[in-house]
């Protein structure tokens, strides 16, 4: 799915800061752990361990495994309905360090209101 027109004003999410911003750009990246036969959605294991439902705008036919980064808009606590996304090779997917960028994630957050330059708002 080509990524030409992500916003780069994305909110980085896990799964416990995706209920903050619902209706809201975000960008979430986990592992696959299954897609669905038609195409239409999959389902990730979030930087904090939560699963996170993805629904797609249009069907794919390539096979989805490994690291992803999806873009594209909250919908409540556990779903994204995406826009775009970007896999990684398992070269790079094997070796990612998930809870240290888990930890940049909850940096991020931690700063409150309009001073915070990485969160949009």
């Amino acid at each position: 799915m080509a990524d030409e027109h992500v916003s780069p004003h994305r909110a980085r999410v896990n799964g416990a800061f995706l209920h903050q911003y619902h209706g809201k750009p975000v960008c979430l990246l986990g592992t696959i752990i299954r897609a669905d036969g038609g195409g239409t959605s999959f389902q990730v294991k979030a930087s904090d361990g939560n699963q996170i439902n993805v629904r797609l705008r249009s069907p794919i036919s390539e096979p989805l495994t490994g690291l992803v980064e999806v873009y594209g808009i909250g919908q409540g606590k556990n779903l994204v309905v995406a826009d775009s996304f970007t896999t990684f090779p398992d070269s790079l997917g094997n070796n990612f360090e998930m809870n240290t960028y888990n930890e940049a994630v909850k940096l991020l957050h931690s700063v409150e209101g309009n001073l915070n330059p990485w969160i949009p708002t």
